[in-house]
């Protein structure tokens, strides 16, 4: 009887992390819209993007494997730097192996841990040399074993070099954009992932990574952009209210140009119509902040056009 009860909550359990968030393919239509110009750093400098696909498959796949390394708790761009230079150094199995730790070191002093990765590189190298040929593990088990190598990375690894889909990545931006949706209610990125991969169908498990992780990003290093975006969507109260909930702030200035507009001042610059003012208002901005001029919405609206 205690095994027949414990089987019954398992059940439960199973059945509770299967069950789909409501409105969720609403959501992720609408992110995949606001993501359509793939302008993020994990579209421009993430992994994969940097590695020449005209490489051998051996070489793609290692210097595949040593930029999901290098990237771990680094910002893209930074990672992206200390590829080049790896790659402008000589990076192949053979060259790291007749490489020092020290000199790796310096070659990735961007990164967050060089040191550490450094030592995990070299160590890598050896291995693969040793043990595979001089080639990456296509499996996730031969690959978590490596050194510095986790189940994110794994996955990565096996998604971007082999082009097998084994599970979802999940990044600090991923992690925490589920559960500010409250798609999940989870603590760890791995927790997220699992849960996520309960429910989420196959199909979108590549996709949700680079989509989510490029919102966060967005939303972080280019605001002003993204709620411009928002508001020229198909939905742009939903848009805009999305991005507000995930911590954005709509009444953020233009830092990329000298007027330090905000988005309603642009809104009523660019003569959009009323109801897009009406939806920039209803979300929250205000109509009395002023730009490097001096200067409200107020002061360039054209007749009644804030009065409603």
């Amino acid at each position: 009887q205690s095994t027949w009860g414990i089987f019954i909550i398992f059940q439960k359990m199973l059945k509770f992390l299967k069950k789909e968030p409501l409105n969720w393919k609403e959501t992720f239509l609408l992110i995949e819209e606001l993501r359509k110009e793939r302008d993020a750093p994990v579209d421009l400098v993430g992994c994969g993007v940097l590695v020449d696909k005209n490489l051998s498959p051996k070489d793609f796949q290692f210097q595949t494997l040593i930029h999901t390394l290098i990237q771990s708790q680094t910002k893209d761009q930074m990672s992206a730097l200390a590829l080049k230079n790896l790659q402008k150094h000589g990076l192949s199995v053979d060259n790291i192996i007749n490489t020092s730790e020290k000199e790796i070191e310096q070659l990735i002093s961007q990164v967050r841990f060089n040191t550490k990765k450094a030592k995990y590189i070299k160590e890598i190298a050896q291995i693969l040399k040793t043990k595979y040929n001089g080639n990456v593990p296509s499996t996730f088990n031969e690959l978590i074993a490596l050194p510095g190598i986790g189940p994110k990375m794994s996955h990565m690894i096996l998604t971007v070099a082999f082009g097998r889909v084994t599970g979802i990545i999940v990044d600090s931006q991923v992690h925490r954009i589920c559960n500010s949706l409250g798609w999940v209610k989870t603590d760890d990125a791995e927790k997220t992932r699992l849960a996520l991969e309960s429910w989420l169908p196959k199909e979108n498990w590549e996709k949700i990574g680079w989509l989510f992780a490029g919102l966060g990003q967005l939303i972080q290093q280019k605001q002003f952009t993204i709620f411009c975006r928002a508001l020229m969507s198909s939905k742009p109260n939903d848009a805009l209210l999305l991005l507000i909930k995930l911590g954005g702030n709509i009444n953020v200035k233009n830092v990329f140009d000298s007027s330090l507009d905000t988005i309603l001042i642009w809104a009523v610059k660019q003569g959009k119509d009323i109801e897009k003012i009406k939806i920039l208002i209803n979300c929250g901005a205000e109509i009395d902040i002023k730009n490097k001029q001096g200067k409200s919405a107020k002061d360039y609206a054209q007749g009644e056009i804030l009065e409603f």
